[in-house]
């Protein structure tokens, strides 16, 4: 019969590859993409793409790790906390999955802003002002981003309450969550239905950001306290 092993090894891979999505988010939401939409001035924003065009391609570049780092860290993180509880174990995993799946395909609109103001690709006749349509792709690109958070706070709030539950995290963690899933759910609702309060509320953003760098190095330096249970 093979021993209880402790998982150590899953709990590091999981908080390096979630450590790799929160630089990678900081960098492409952060300090690529950050207020070029709301500069408001299709003509500011297009020269700005093509004095930088590489650097918003590490963006697009940075964007394509991180979802492949979600999708591995769902189910890093499923089998981590199985043996609390399957059920909310399953349902944070499935909607992390759904959020990494409209990221995905949400990337499309943002290549499609780099293509129509690149010089590298030609003219598009279907677009009478590439730079507006570039403004336009990338409005549905922030828009596609937190409906992606919605389905994000979902699964935060599941392993949130995982965390709490079980006997290996600091309680602090999973309550960092908890609030984490309710900053993304509020961010992304203002997005939708009161965008003129999205400005003021973007500082809150730094709670999610220390909550999930926490549980992130403490599943990569420590790892949970023995094997995970309720």
């Amino acid at each position: 019969m093979k021993s209880v092993k402790r998982p150590w090894k899953r709990a590091r891979l999981a908080g390096g590859l979630y450590l790799a999505i929160i630089l990678c988010g900081v960098f492409a939401e952060g300090m690529v993409r950050s207020g070029a939409v709301a500069q408001g001035d299709p003509g500011a924003l297009a020269s700005r793409i093509r004095e930088s065009i590489w650097l918003f391609r590490a963006g697009f570049a940075a964007d394509v790790v991180m979802v492949a780092c979600d999708a591995a860290v769902a189910l890093l993180l499923y089998e981590l906390f199985r043996p609390v509880s399957t059920t909310v174990s399953s349902l944070s995993a499935v909607f992390r999955l759904l959020e990494a799946s409209i990221l995905g395909l949400n990337l499309l609109h943002y290549q499609t802003a780099l293509m129509v103001v690149s010089p590298d690709h030609g003219s598009y006749p279907l677009f009478r002002d590439a730079d507006a349509a570039a403004v336009v792709f990338l409005g549905l690109h922030a828009r596609g981003y937190d409906l992606a958070l919605l389905f994000f706070a979902v699964s935060i709030f599941a392993l949130g309450h995982l965390v709490l539950c079980s006997s290996g995290f600091p309680r602090i963690l999973g309550l960092g969550l908890l609030v984490s899933a309710l900053v993304y759910a509020a961010g992304s609702m203002l997005r939708f239905f009161a965008p003129g309060l999205l400005g003021p509320f973007q500082p809150t953003y730094v709670v999610p950001l220390l909550a999930e760098t926490a549980f992130a190095l403490h599943l990569l330096f420590k790892g949970p306290d023995g094997a995970v249970r309720r």
